[in-house]
C-alpha cells in the first residue's frame, strides 16, 4: 500500500488528533493512532474513551492497486514523524507543493521447514517535495502476522530508521 499526502495537512491531522490519544499503557488497543486510507482520504482517528477527534487528509497520489486500509502510529511515531517532516509555505495552488509518500511494506524470512516464516512490517514515510527524495523514515516490527495490515499495537520491539537520501548511480557513467 503507497499513497502520497500533502505534508501540511497530514501534519495539522496528527496534531489535532494526538491530544484524544490514550496514554494508558492498560488499554494498548487504543494507545495509538489510526490512519484510514481510501482512495481519496486518509482519516485520521484517535481515541481516550472519553473524547474522541478526526482529521481528514486528502490523498494526492496512490499506488496501481487500490489504497484501502489502515495504518496504526504509536504517539512516539507521530513525534517522530512531526519533528523530522516540516512543511513551507504553500504557493496557493490546490495541490500541495509539500508532500510525503507513505508505503506499509512486508518483508519475510523463509526459515526451516518446520517453523513457519518470520513476516516483518515496516512503515515507511518519505519526503516526496522535490525533484528527488528527501528524508526516509521507516518503522519494522517484526512480528508472525501473515497479512499485509496494520502493525499490531503490541509489539514491544519496534523502531526508526532514519535514512539519507543517497542518489542513484547514472546509467552510462564509467566507474573510476
Amino acid at each position: 500500500m503507497s499513497f502520497t499526502v500533502g505534508t501540511k495537512d497530514f501534519r495539522q491531522a496528527l496534531r489535532a488528533v494526538s491530544p484524544h490519544a490514550c496514554r494508558d499503557s492498560d488499554l494498548p488497543m487504543i494507545n495509538r493512532i489510526r490512519c484510514y486510507v481510501d482512495v481519496e482520504n486518509v482519516t485520521v482517528a484517535a481515541t481516550d474513551r472519553f473524547s474522541a477527534a478526526l482529521g481528514l487528509v486528502s490523498v494526492w497520489d496512490s499506488s496501481d492497486t487500490p489504497v484501502v486500509g489502515h495504518i496504526d502510529l504509536s504517539l512516539p511515531d507521530v513525534a517522530m514523524i512531526l519533528a523530522v517532516f516540516t512543511a513551507g509555505k504553500d504557493n496557493g495552488v490546490d495541490e500541495p507543493e509539500w508532500q510525503l509518500q507513505i508505503e506499509l511494506l512486508e518483508k519475510r524470512t523463509v526459515t526451516a521447514s518446520d517453523s513457519p516464516d518470520v513476516v516483518s512490517h515496516a512503515v515507511r514515510v518519505t519526503d516526496v517535495s522535490g525533484l528527488i527524495p528527501g528524508e526516509v523514515l521507516e518503522r519494522w516490527s517484526p512480528g508472525d502476522r501473515v497479512e499485509l495490515g496494520p502493525l499490531p499495537p503490541n509489539v514491544v520491539v519496534e523502531y526508526w530508521i532514519a535514512r539519507p537520501w543517497t542518489p542513484p548511480l547514472a546509467a552510462g557513467r564509467d566507474a573510476a
